[in-house]
């Protein structure tokens, strides 16, 4: 009998504190994966935004993106803004097709694994928002510096194609490394064109690879 009323107490005492932890939304959650989200509907064509003049010197754009709302059963695009991460450069998010529908793969800050100065790259020319065409090329009007030799590494599976690594022009040349990229719609023969600067009205324009 008092053994049943020293834990009556000790529940009684510990009410408040259980309480309190729940007012606040204290939990434990041990080794548990976040299930990637994927959305059946294909994403529409982004919108083509104008961007404004960033505010300063090492900004990076963070482009606009289509989000899905599940609760809407509908896309919802997200407008893009000017960010700042001194040391580092922007990756863009993008929607990346699954053998059973789409799921969003999350921009990230990264820090270049290699820069080169260059020549200030001119204005981008400005573009109507809604406009489902993509802006113009924007020429460079600097060679890109000798690709950089990279170890590979081991497929993580057959349906992966290395993405070979490339300079990219965000007002200087910047590496962009290389990675093993899911294959979206594999088949027989199936595999990744490698995207290249192309010499274009006087200067080089990047042409994007692409799945095959």
């Amino acid at each position: 009998m008092k053994l049943n009323k020293l834990l009556l107490a000790g529940i009684v005492a510990g009410a408040p504190a259980i309480a309190a932890a729940a007012d606040v939304g204290i939990g434990i959650n041990v080794g548990v994966a976040v299930p990637e989200e994927v959305v059946v509907q294909a994403p529409p064509a982004p919108v083509v935004e104008r961007m404004p003049p960033a505010p300063g010197p090492g900004y990076a754009w963070i482009e606009g993106h289509w989000r899905w709302e599940a609760r809407r059963g509908q896309y919802v695009w997200i407008r893009g803004h000017w960010d700042i991460h001194p040391g580092y450069m922007w990756v863009a998010g993008r929607w990346d097709q699954r053998p059973n529908g789409w799921a969003w793969v999350e921009g990230r800050w990264a820090v270049p694994a290699a820069v080169v100065e260059g020549p200030p790259a001119p204005p981008p020319a400005p573009v109507v928002v809604g406009s489902p065409e993509p802006g113009p090329a924007v020429v460079v009007y600097s060679t890109p510096p000798a690709l950089i030799v990279e170890q590979q590494g081991p497929a993580p599976g057959p349906q992966f194609s290395w993405i070979a690594g490339h300079w990219s022009w965000n007002g200087r040349w910047v590496w962009m490394r290389g990675e093993w990229r899911h294959h979206p719609h594999w088949h027989e023969g199936g595999g990744w064109v490698a995207g290249r600067w192309e010499a274009r009205n006087g200067g080089n324009v990047w042409m994007e690879g692409h799945w095959r």
